[in-house]
């Protein structure tokens, strides 16, 4: 009878042992499946992101057309036009004989685009930068999807406009924007800093450039 109960106590220890084991066991499973699951979705989200930033690119490959404004809000007829703004070539830039106050571009996209923010940048040559006005002040907004002219928007729409103010130099200067979708976008020039003597003692003349203006964003198609 002791022979059997003994034989009985091991057999119990050894079941207990066993489930011990077994429980030990599926708990370290669980807990490697939960890490696995939570760097899946890390690494996701981590690939999201990556996807997000990687859409935001130059847009100006999307636009097909633009428009000078002059002072009175008129189409001018100048030898420089709005598109040597969007040229990425360096000898290519905006020039008119007077000052940018008061002037302003409207550029055409192809498709509806998300525009995040845009850059733009005086004269680079330091002293034709000097010497001439320089952008300011700028106004900037979408149009009327139903009229484009900024001289024909209806009465009761009012468009997404802000002003910012840029710094009087020549490098690269950044405006943002709050995600504006549009076809359309107007930047007119509210005010300019005035021309400088060069350190060569070069005159002021009464001229402005802009060197040029890219946007950043994506088509919404995307």
């Amino acid at each position: 009878m002791g022979y059997i109960n003994k034989n009985g106590f091991i057999f119990v220890v050894l079941t207990l042992i066993i489930s011990l084991l077994a429980f030990i066991g599926s708990d370290r499973r669980v807990s490697i499946d939960i890490d696995f699951i939570e760097q899946e979705e890390i690494s996701n989200e981590v690939e999201k992101g990556e996807e997000s930033r990687a859409i935001t690119e130059i847009i100006n490959k999307y636009i097909d057309g633009c428009e000078n404004w002059d002072k009175d809000m008129r189409l001018p007829n100048r030898s420089h036009s709005c598109a040597t703004l969007i040229n990425p070539e360096l000898d290519s830039y905006y020039y008119v004989e007077d000052t940018c106050d008061n002037v302003g571009f409207s550029f055409y996209f192809s498709e509806p685009v998300k525009i995040k923010f845009f850059v733009l940048q005086n004269l680079l040559d330091d002293k034709e930068f000097l010497k001439n006005s320089k952008v300011r002040e700028i106004k900037y907004h979408n149009s009327d999807p139903e009229h484009h002219s900024p001289l024909e928007y209806s009465e009761n729409y009012e468009p997404y406009y802000y002003t910012f103010e840029l710094e009087n130099n020549n490098q690269v200067q950044w405006i943002e924007m709050e995600d504006v979708v549009t076809d359309v976008i107007t930047i007119y020039v509210l005010s300019v800093y005035p021309g400088e003597i060069s350190s060569d003692g070069d005159p002021v003349v009464s001229g402005c450039g802009i060197q040029k203006i890219e946007f950043f964003g994506h088509p919404i198609n995307q």
